[in-house]
């Protein structure tokens, strides 16, 4: 089967809850990401640590779009 372009540029069909290009998990689908899983099975104070950056980004992220718009 010849993969469509959407397909050969990562997009996955979701089914109907569309295409997702990271392969998030909607609330259709009940299955775990291997991103999810692996995040998991991090030790307590690793997860802990990951998820500090990842607030730390979304908050520098934020802060850029805000100065956009001012």
């Amino acid at each position: 089967m010849e993969k469509s372009d959407d397909e050969s540029n990562g997009y996955k069909d979701e089914g109907p809850g569309g295409w997702d290009k990271y392969n998030i998990r909607s609330p259709k689908t009940k299955t775990k990401t291997e991103t999810e899983t692996e995040i998991e099975t991090l030790e307590p104070g690793a997860a802990f640590a990951l998820r500090n950056v990842c607030l730390y980004l979304i908050e520098e992220e934020c802060a850029v779009r805000m100065n956009r718009l001012l």
